[in-house]
């Protein structure tokens, strides 16, 4: 829950999660997260690489809420202009940028830890790997693997992971796209963020035929041209495997997305997915070019 608070000529947001997620399936998160987030922007301080991050007020876990900086007009979800067909190759590469700036932060105790894997496991794996695995048997020997290795990725080092990296979270129109949402902040596999938005982007690009995917296609490249730039530290085939299980987990796990209506679009994103998730040694270019050829009513059908 969010809400604008004004206090004289101030106004900023207070926030305070919710216990049960607001999706058809039975899904609860521990609502302590609004103090793991809080920890997250208290140390990247408004800025992550060329993204805005909101500047914490204050937080009280004991009520479970806190206070962060409103970020004034004009901004909107970049989520919302990708579906308007409005696709901004630079700020696919100020994300992709970002991002790498972020995976180059050891992860902070007050971050670090079992509590943020539980947390990551409550809030990604099981709702969109483990019950993806249940629902589809056909992907569940590739989403074990998967989930084997994001695992053994985790424990491998202790870079800073945002955990929720969707073009929702990430708010466009101002001077610097802003990232926000960082109630997943932990540390562990940074492949997991690069693939999931990999994935909503190629989730976008399966509502279109191949010419009108093209540009989403191309916003992918950027995100992974500019990450690579800036020496991500994510796993590549990793990365590309985590696009698939998550395209594959918003078609069938706890939170499917909203704007796959059609049969055919769901066959192309299913069809992408299913490339991803087994063929992880592809290269980024490659699956892009593959997805494009496949993202045609005559290969979905």
């Amino acid at each position: 829950m969010v809400a604008v608070v004004q206090d004289g000529v101030d106004r900023w947001l207070a926030k305070s999660p919710l216990e049960r997620l607001a999706v058809r399936d039975d899904w609860h998160a521990d609502r302590a997260r609004v103090v793991r987030e809080a920890e997250a922007l208290r140390f990247l301080d408004g800025r992550v690489g060329p993204l805005r991050v909101p500047r914490l007020r204050f937080v009280d876990g004991a009520l479970k809420v806190m206070g962060m900086e409103l970020i004034s007009a004009p901004a909107e979800p970049w989520k919302d202009a990708l579906l308007a067909g409005r696709v901004d190759i630079p700020t696919a590469a100020a994300v992709g940028a970002g991002m790498a700036a972020l995976h180059a932060f050891v992860a902070p105790e007050s971050i670090a830890g079992p509590d943020g894997e539980e947390l990551f496991e409550v809030l990604r794996i099981d709702p969109y790997y483990r019950t993806t695995a249940v629902r589809v048997p056909a992907l569940s020997v590739a989403l074990e693997r998967l989930m084997r290795d994001t695992a053994g990725a985790a424990t491998a080092g202790r870079a800073l992971v945002h955990g929720d990296l969707n073009p929702k979270n990430v708010l466009v129109g101002g001077p610097q796209p802003v990232l926000l949402d960082w109630e997943i902040c932990h540390a562990g596999d940074p492949a997991f963020d690069l693939g999931m938005i990999t994935a909503h982007l190629l989730l976008k690009a399966s509502r279109h035929d191949r010419d009108g995917a093209a540009t989403l296609l191309d916003a992918a490249r950027a995100v992974w041209a500019a990450y690579d730039a800036h020496d991500g530290l994510a796993d590549p085939g990793l990365a590309v495997r985590h696009a698939g299980g998550i395209m594959a987990a918003r078609l069938f796990g706890k939170s499917p997305v909203d704007y796959l209506v059609s049969a055919v679009e769901r066959d192309r994103a299913l069809f992408v997915s299913e490339l991803a998730l087994t063929c992880g040694e592809r290269s980024i270019d490659g699956l892009l070019e593959a997805s494009g050829a496949g993202l045609s009513s005559d290969s979905a059908a």
